[in-house]
């Protein structure tokens, strides 16, 4: 029989050994997940700059008939089409701004009275199809993502892979 002291320290070790294997398990899990949520989220990149383009599309022919722009309006045009130029992108900002601009172009044609007319009718009606403002619905476009974000966020957070997995290599993923 052992003593009471050994079959203690043998316990308190196998405890330890379980623990470090639960966190390598769960942390290769959490990587798994890093990488689908990150792949998911650089192909929403694609999307942002389509929606950007329509609203470029929209602001050239806003110049060509004549309709003239606030400059503070100008400036956020151009500090977008920026932010997607860069290698980094801040998805959630673009998202946000992009957003903005087509809720802002939205009611510049109606107060204007232009959304009826040609061309912009096209353009008031493909401003509704780009601005989805309901995440339960089936044709939310960053359903996807948000799910594998969501996913991948809720692993990094559980309190006994904490210490492992918190660092400048594991960021969380921004919910869109």
């Amino acid at each position: 029989m052992l003593p009471v002291w050994e079959l203690l320290l043998i316990i308190i070790f196998s405890l330890i050994g379980l623990y470090l294997l639960a966190i390598t398990v769960v942390y290769f899990f959490m990587k798994r997940a890093q990488k689908r949520a990150f792949s998911s989220l650089d192909s929403m990149i694609v999307y942002e700059k389509d929606r950007m383009n329509f609203i470029n599309d929209l602001v050239n022919t806003l110049k060509d008939n004549r309709y003239n722009l606030k400059a503070n309006i100008k400036i956020v045009v151009d500090e977008q089409n920026e932010l997607l130029e860069n290698k980094m992108v801040d998805m959630s900002k673009v998202k946000q701004q992009t957003d903005f601009l087509l809720i802002y172009f939205q009611k510049y044609l109606k107060e204007n009275g232009i959304r009826k007319k040609s061309p912009f009718d096209s353009f008031y009606k493909k401003i509704n199809d780009y601005l989805v403002m309901d995440i339960d619905s089936d044709n939310y476009p960053y359903k996807k993502y948000n799910l594998y974000a969501n996913r991948y966020n809720s692993i990094l957070s559980l309190g006994f892979l904490c210490p492992f997995a918190r660092s400048i290599k594991n960021p969380q993923a921004p919910i869109l």
